[in-house]
């Protein structure tokens, strides 16, 4: 159990005295809530101050000792939290060594506070491109969590935004954060959820899970695809507290981007019966996108790393590897080699079908209908590679533009289309988007597009914050707004909220294969454009999604 941890007298009476403890002073609702986690103590959004944060919470207990690689269990407590930083239970002696460069100033004290502690990953590393903007490594460094994170396997936490109005029940936006599974966190400058939920009074909520590894270890005999089951487990502990923060628990949406969206689209087939979610929002990603490692494949890379580290590569080699360090476990991760690909080379633990979690054919399943029937918003960007190709010269990697274009289609527009499609073919909801624009706080190289990424920082309203603080041109903040307000309003009525924007709902009807196009040629309005317009290809490549394998 955690154990709360008390700021110091004098910090408490400088916070008063500066109104940062008291939002009550300036809040409609309190700034504690009472959680299945314990009481839950927030604070004032810092740039936002009409909205309370509640960063850190515990969802489920620490996935440590024999709970390493095992199916994740919920936490409770009786006891009050300082959600007031993304992590806020270490104790008071050890901030200062452990962070000495994070804190904030109040008066004439400084208190610190640590910064999230990231699920264990190893971050990829700063790449000299060719014709480089001066914002790109900073862009790239924002989106691919380069900025040196502390890390922790006690990373199962999750953080809420709300702002303080009288408006009951709103609805709920659950961020499930890309990374290819093998990477990303909820402290990352384009995921914060201030801007959003101050402009259009919804909740928004983002949580971490377990990656790599420890998420997707192949384990032979044991619980596959735990850091899914992570997700799941956080989803629920939204459902069972979140009015207490002014949300509705029936009006809860699920989106995420590339692995965060096929993670998204992924719990409408494993939970069919009980998606606790009204809608989902896969963005630059679906079930569709990839192909999951077979059984086969997992226990391979399993006993791999297992060898390296001297546990074996046969048997029950799962005690030896519990007793490992962190560290040792992602170097021997490291030694595993990747699978090739057409494109990038596959991370090796990834999605394991065990068709419980996931499966091995969602195109038959789409088929034939198995999914929950939620309303569906799903897009990518336009030019997706703009991003990867940064990550692949730095791999030595030389595809021509038409394989580039291949990629796009393979991993993000195609399959894309085919998962609208299922779900129109059974009349559900679906309304597709393909994201345009390039903007000075956005351009990483010239002719890098609307890439991987980018449309991420427009929903959240952070692209300003990403770039090292490169101000919105006129239009981007146009732009910015209106696809908060499109997100926003879909929350609100997944089934027909994007039709008074004058969306039409995608269809399987020739005529009505359209989709939103979103600062098309920077404009700020959006125009409504045939699905040819986009999916020119797709006929020709089918199903086959090995072009952008690597993607994910």
């Amino acid at each position: 159990m955690k154990s709360f941890v008390s700021l110091p007298a004098a910090v408490l009476g400088i916070l008063l005295v500066s109104g940062l403890s008291n939002p009550s002073a300036a809040f409609l609702h309190d700034d504690t809530v009472s959680t299945s986690s314990g009481l839950i103590r927030g604070h004032r959004s810092p740039n936002r101050p009409d909205v309370s944060e509640y960063l850190g919470i515990p969802y489920a207990q620490s996935p440590v000792g024999d709970l390493r690689f095992a199916p994740p269990v919920k936490y409770t407590s009786d006891q009050p939290f300082d959600a007031s930083a993304f992590v806020s239970n270490l104790p008071a002696s050890a901030l200062s060594s452990l962070f000495p460069n994070n804190y904030i100033r109040c008066s004439e004290l400084t208190y610190r506070f640590p910064q999230s502690l990231d699920c264990p990953q190893t971050p990829s590393k700063p790449v000299d491109y060719p014709d480089a903007t001066e914002i790109q490594k900073t862009v790239i460094a924002n989106f691919a969590g380069q900025n040196g994170n502390a890390q922790s396997e006690d990373c199962l936490k999750l953080n809420v935004w709300s702002k303080a109005t009288l408006a009951p029940r709103k609805p709920v936006l659950i961020w499930l954060h890309g990374g290819r599974f093998t990477a990303g966190s909820t402290n990352n400058k384009f995921y914060q959820g201030q801007y959003l939920a101050e402009r259009e009074d919804v909740i928004v909520v983002s949580l971490g899970y377990r990656l790599n590894i420890f998420g997707f270890s192949g384990a032979p005999g044991e619980t596959q695809n735990v850091g899914l089951l992570d997700q799941r487990m956080a989803i629920e502990w939204v459902r069972d507290n979140i009015a207490g923060f002014g949300g509705d628990p029936d009006r809860i949406t699920i989106f995420g981007q590339s692995a965060g969206g096929v993670a998204a689209d992924y719990h409408s087939y494993a939970f069919s019966d009980d998606p606790i979610a009204r809608a989902i929002i896969p963005m630059a990603g679906t079930a569709l996108s990839m192909k999951p490692n077979t059984m086969e494949q997992s226990n391979k890379y399993w006993y791999t790393a297992a060898s390296a580290l001297g546990c074996g590569n046969f048997g029950d080699v799962l005690p030896c590897m519990r007793s490992k360090s962190t560290a040792e476990l992602l170097a021997a991760v490291s030694k595993v080699p990747f699978e090739p690909s057409r494109a990038l080379a596959q991370p090796v633990f990834h999605p394991t079908v065990d068709d419980k979690i996931v499966f091995s054919d969602y195109e038959a399943l789409s088929a034939e209908g198995k999914f929950a029937k939620l309303p569906a918003l799903i897009g990518n960007a336009d030019y997706e590679a703009g991003y990867y190709r940064v990550s692949a010269f730095a791999a030595g990697v030389n595809l021509t533009d038409a394989e580039w274009d291949q990629f796009n289609l393979a991993g993000f527009t195609c399959a894309g289309a085919r998962a609208a499609s299922h779900r129109a073919e059974y009349d559900v909801p679906v309304w597709r988007y393909r994201y345009y624009g390039e903007w000075p706080n956005t351009i990483l190289y010239p002719g890098s597009g609307a890439y991987h990424g980018t449309d991420v920082g427009q929903v959240f309203g952070t692209a300003e914050d990403a770039s090292g603080g490169v101000e919105n041109t006129e239009d981007e903040q146009k732009v910015s707004r209106y696809m908060m307000h499109a997100w926003a309003l879909f929350a609100r009525d997944p089934r027909h909220g994007l039709h008074w924007l004058g969306w039409p709902r995608y269809s399987e009807k020739a005529d009505a294969k359209k989709f939103a196009a979103i600062a098309y040629k920077n404009d700020p309005n959006v125009n409504i454009l045939p699905a040819a317009e986009s999916d020119a290809g797709c006929a020709a490549l089918g199903t086959d999604t090995s072009y952008a394998q690597g993607a994910f």
